[in-house]
Order: C-alpha cells, then structure tokens, then sequence
C-alpha cells in the first residue's frame, strides 16, 4: 500500500466489515488513523445523524485536528423488547400520576398500536418504500412532502389480535414523531422524537378511559 495517511473507520456493530477487519485493512498503512465509532452499523459517515463519523472524516480530508470523543457518545440502537403474538405479552407504559383508573390491558394496546405505526415508520425510512405490509397483517402507505415523512396504516397489525388506522409524520428537520390512532374503542395521540431519550407521551381515550401515560421509544 502508498505511504499515505488513512483514515479507517468501522461502527461497533458492523456485521458486513467487522472491526476486525477494519484492524486488518489499517494494518496495511504505516500511517492509519484507526477509529471505531459505537452504536454504528455498516455505514459510518453517510446519512450522519450525529454529525460524528462524517465531522471526523471531514477533520481528516481538511488536515486538521481530528476529535473522536463523538463516538463513545452516541445513542445505543433501539431494540424490539418482543416480537409479541398478542398484545397482553406486550410492555406496559407507564400511567401519569393523574389518571385515577386504568386497565393493564388497555395501556399493552396502546403500545402494541405504537409499535405497529412505528414499525411502518422505520421501515417507510430504511427502505425508501412508498407502500408495504404489516408484521401480522394489514397494509401501509407513505407520501413525502420535503422532510415530512408521513405513513398512513390500514388495519396494521403488531400483534395477532389487534388491528391499528391512523397517521403518523415524521419531521426529518428535528426528529419529531407525531402519531394519531385508531383501534377498536380507541383513539390516541402520542408525540416523541427518535433521538435522545425523552419518552412518547401518549394521550387519548380507550373504552372510554381517559389515558395520559408515557412509554420508552418503540
């Protein structure tokens, strides 16, 4: 290899050119720059949503000091906690203090109602798709207007035995989420943003409770 300076960048998680193999590529160049960036995938500097990977790239075309601390800093991947069947195996949200009465199975709806709009979400986003399908059933559409994302859902199911309508639009200028819902005797509302880790509010009404409760990004 040239007697060049190299820049080797690798995401923790990546499964396609793993960080060993990033070790073995700046093994070839006297002059490597190693840099393992946390919470990453294949993909480190494009598509940066935390302007880490790609300022460090930056720092290294332009020969200026290069600042890694950016890495170690970067928000863990948020997981599915259950691919549930049923929507009394899934996590409860947290009911606010202000509500007098709920039933434990109602809030596990609701989180299977936002898990199923936010599954469409992800996926209208990972794949760049205008239409698809839900986990267990029911369909999904998008429409992009500058960077409005907005999904609309037709009966998506995250579960077997519920099935989910409404809207959700995401805002790419500041990552914010904002979902309205329907299920069978319900209507809710729930806001968050997909970065940081402030919780979805949650706001409605099922089988005629009133519900305001919180719950972790799905």
């Amino acid at each position: 290899m040239p007697d060049v300076p190299a820049l080797v960048l690798t995401g923790d998680l990546d499964t396609i050119t793993t960080p060993p193999d990033g070790d073995r590529a700046a093994a070839l160049f006297r002059r490597a720059r190693r840099v393992i960036v946390e919470n990453t995938g294949h993909v480190t500097a494009i598509d940066d949503a935390d302007d880490c990977a790609s300022a460090i790239v930056r720092a290294f075309i332009a020969g200026t000091a290069i600042d890694t601390a950016c890495t170690a800093k970067i928000p863990p991947v948020r997981m599915v906690p259950v691919f549930a069947q049923r929507s009394s195996q899934m996590p409860r949200p947290t009911p606010a203090s202000t509500m007098r009465r709920w039933n434990d199975l109602d809030l596990r709806k609701i989180a299977t109602a936002l898990y199923a709009a936010d599954d469409a979400l992800l996926r209208a986003q990972t794949f760049d798709i205008d239409a698809g399908a839900g986990l267990r059933g029911g369909t999904f559409t998008t429409r992009t207007t500058g960077e409005k994302l907005r999904v609309t859902l037709h009966g998506v199911k995250w579960t077997n035995d519920l099935a989910v309508d409404g809207t959700i639009t995401y805002n790419g200028r500041d990552q914010h989420v904002s979902a309205s819902l329907q299920m069978p005797a319900a209507a809710i509302h729930a806001d968050w943003f997909t970065r940081g880790a402030a919780p979805v509010k949650i706001a409605g009404t099922i089988e005629g409770t009133i519900v305001h409760a919180t719950m972790p990004v799905p």
